[in-house]
């Protein structure tokens, strides 16, 4: 198991060009992939329910097919104790298998069915502990997340860290998602961006 620990926000246009400008002289490109991620359900045991007036789960069960290799990936979101109805990060439990669509067939042979499928294009950079994705997601847009790929114990210290390497690039305005592209593709009339300044 690991702890995702990440910022997923949304830019401007003007934002997206100062961020790509800091990285090309910044960071290490890592490539780019295009990935189709089938998120399940059990329906004897749904992972969905109604919160808030939207759809939404604490859960998630991900099959992801790329170019470069597919995985399996359980995604449990964790309650923050500071801001309750908000996530403070997300424990995974992933694995790379050899035929992402196999496992696929395998886990809907068994009950389970398919929820979502989100099919985006990543560009993936790397500074010193940050890991930084540029996402473009069919029916969404673009999205950027920048996730510390250090332990951590303290995950309020990790945001902060987060928000203050942001702020170094000169980003200190922004919409930070609190819902991942499941959330948002399930509620189409729902914004789930909260309007920061660092």
């Amino acid at each position: 198991m690991s702890k995702e620990i990440e910022i997923k926000l949304s830019i401007t246009k003007e934002q997206l060009s100062l961020l790509d400008s800091w990285l090309a002289k910044n960071a290490e490109f890592k490539g780019e992939s295009h990935h189709t991620e089938y998120y399940l359900n059990n329906p004897s045991s749904s992972f969905y329910f109604q919160r808030n007036g939207y759809k939404d789960a604490d859960n998630y069960l991900r099959v992801r097919t790329t170019e470069k290799g597919d995985s399996v990936c359980l995604k449990m979101w964790q309650p923050d104790p500071n801001n309750p109805g908000h996530h403070s990060h997300c424990e995974e439990y992933e694995t790379d298998v050899s035929d992402g669509e196999n496992m696929l067939s395998l886990l809907q042979n068994i009950g389970y069915t398919e929820k979502i499928i989100i099919d985006k294009v990543r560009k993936k950079f790397q500074h010193n502990e940050y890991e930084i994705v540029v996402d473009e997601v069919k029916n969404l847009g673009i999205f950027v997340e920048v996730e510390l790929k250090e332990e951590v114990e303290d995950v309020i210290a990790a945001h902060k860290k987060l928000k203050a390497f942001l702020k170094q690039i000169g980003i200190n305005k922004f919409y930070e998602q609190q819902r991942g592209y499941v959330s948002m593709l399930l509620n189409p009339d729902q914004d789930f961006g909260i309007y920061k300044e660092i």
